[in-house]
């Protein structure tokens, strides 16, 4: 198994490939569901319990640095998607000016983004059901840009001024054939 990132225009046009390579012959996986973002952010297989087949975890990326996460299951010649969980990457505050923002902050504009961009995955039996569950978390911060900074360096200015945890747990349903989240 293998998978691979093709690159058109790097983090503007990429698009994810996966397939096998047997004796001495590529034979590519359809993908259902391709990511919808325009750039690959990582990937990898993985093996979990409950699934006969290989996983493939994927993060996609727009160009302005938000994203989604997706796993696949391997069956055959398909690539299936299970699991979808929007908004999974964010390292784009997208800061814009409030009222209150000073109040509660102390700047006038800011925005939100994750700790280290990404929610991380983790994979454990929540629900004792002997079938690998999805976990999502980390931390959404609250970044404001100093007031008093050379507007045409934002990027360089976020100060961090708040944050809290996030988690999104997926538990398997084996009747649906997919994840869902556990509200």
């Amino acid at each position: 198994m293998f998978f691979a990132t093709v690159v058109t225009d790097k983090d503007w046009w990429e698009r994810i490939e996966a397939g096998r390579y047997i004796n001495g012959k590529i034979n590519l996986l359809t993908i259902s569901e391709e990511p919808t973002e325009q750039s690959i952010l990582q990937a990898k297989f993985l093996r979990l319990n409950g699934f006969n087949n290989p996983i493939l975890e994927v993060y996609g990326q727009t160009h302005v640095g938000h994203g989604a996460f997706y796993l696949y299951e391997i069956e055959n010649d398909e690539a299936k998607l299970i699991l979808e969980s929007r908004a999974a990457v964010d390292m784009n505050s997208d800061s814009r000016w409030a009222p209150d923002n000073f109040e509660k902050y102390g700047y006038t504009e800011c925005g939100e983004i994750y700790k280290d961009g990404k929610l991380k995955s983790d994979y454990e039996d929540m629900n004792g059901d002997g079938v690998t569950d999805v976990v999502l978390s980390g931390e959404e911060e609250i970044v404001c840009l100093d007031d008093d900074s050379n507007k045409e360096n934002w990027a360089d200015t976020d100060i961090r001024v708040a944050g809290t945890e996030v988690k999104k747990v997926f538990l398997w349903d084996e009747e649906r054939k997919g994840f869902f989240e556990d509200v």
